[in-house]
């Protein structure tokens, strides 16, 4: 285990990209998870999370993620997903599709999934949030059961009293969406 978090970390850099700023993402763990960042000591990752056995789940920003085009998107997880697979010696496959999706709390994610020995194993999310890119990595016997339960539950701290005036609002079930602003 201890060998896949130096993985992440190598494969993500050690430069810290404001860890401690006001309004960064906090999530509950799911029963049976682990905060196993709680001491600080991984630069740049806003969370890190360890599951059940080798499961795990770190979050941290990607200045570099291509957000403005879909194929800039996939390329770029498809990069992370080599450089995982280079760095871990691990077999990773993906079919190269990406899919998106929009759980509870609004966030709106691209996805890449993996699988390691025929079963899916990995999912790779990046999303934009706080006006900034970030990355999810999530390891797990079961990701598709615990995507809701860790991207689904970020939240991200507004500042009391604070009126969204551009952007979009949307509602919880993902049903609606508004744009703000502009008169």
């Amino acid at each position: 285990m201890t060998r896949i978090w130096i993985v992440a970390l190598l494969l993500f850099g050690l430069r810290a990209f404001g860890a401690g700023v006001a309004g960064g993402p906090t999530v509950e763990p799911p029963p049976g998870w682990k905060d196993a960042n709680a001491d600080g000591k991984m630069a740049g990752v806003l969370i890190a999370l360890k599951g059940p056995e080798t499961s795990s789940f770190i979050l941290r920003r990607a200045p570099s993620a291509p957000m403005d085009n879909a194929a800039g998107v996939r390329h770029y997880l498809n990069d992370v997903l080599g450089g995982m697979r280079q760095a871990s010696g691990r077999d990773y496959t993906s079919s190269g599709r990406v899919e998106s999706r929009i759980f509870r709390n609004g966030l709106t994610v691209t996805l890449l999934r993996a699988q390691e020995n025929g079963e899916e194993r990995l999912v790779l999310a990046v999303f934009s949030a706080n006006g900034a890119a970030h990355l999810a990595v999530l390891m797990s016997a079961a990701p598709e059961a615990m995507l809701p339960s860790l991207l689904g539950a970020l939240q991200y701290g507004a500042v009391e009293g604070e009126v969204k005036t551009s952007g979009f609002a949307r509602s919880l079930d993902g049903q609606l969406e508004l744009a703000l602003g502009g008169g």
